[in-house]
């Protein structure tokens, strides 16, 4: 289901860059099904905000992403939400959210100036929290997989902001 979210910014999202590289990620070791993966998370202006190193057990990766669409602007807001294998089901998947949530509960990676307002950042923190907890009926949920990958060779993880599709492509 694909609905509009009322957020207080619209114009401000429309200022994103196209290609928003929210997330990038390493395979940083690989033996024989055990993947030590490192997830670096970006604000839409390109800043690494934060990083989680996870350890998983698979041949094939799969990333869950929320997407908000904005009312007023056609614009997405993304969230990282999951990561989980072909060996390692959805149910067991390592969430990612807290590696890039401050300690009152803001999403790292929309920091920047069309974000600083007190109720542009309290409209997101709200925003957030809905798409930790799954509440929200704004909420569209997308998996993407990566089936081939290279030890240590990063990956971007780009959202076209104007298509709304999803890509993963090496750097």
């Amino acid at each position: 289901m694909q609905s509009k979210a009322r957020l207080s910014f619209p114009q401000q999202i429309d200022s994103i860059h196209t290609d928003f590289v929210f997330c990038s990620f390493t395979i940083i070791d690989k033996r024989d099904l055990l993947l030590t993966i490192r997830i670096d998370f970006h604000s839409p202006y390109k800043k690494n905000v934060a990083e989680r190193t996870v350890i998983l057990q698979g041949r094939e990766l799969f990333f869950t992403f929320s997407v908000l669409s904005v009312q007023g602007a056609n614009q997405r807001l993304i969230f990282p939400i999951n990561i989980y294998s072909d060996i390692v089901p959805e149910s067991n998947a390592i969430s990612l959210c807290s590696a890039y949530m401050d300690t009152d509960g803001y999403p790292l990676i929309y920091t920047g100036k069309p974000f600083s307002s007190i109720s542009s950042q309290e409209t997101l923190r709200q925003l957030f929290h809905s798409v930790q907890n799954q509440t929200s009926l704004f909420i569209e949920n997308k998996t993407i997989g990566v089936r081939k990958f290279t030890v240590n060779t990063s990956y971007d993880w780009i959202y076209n902001m104007q298509t709304h599709t999803m890509q993963i492509l090496q750097k």
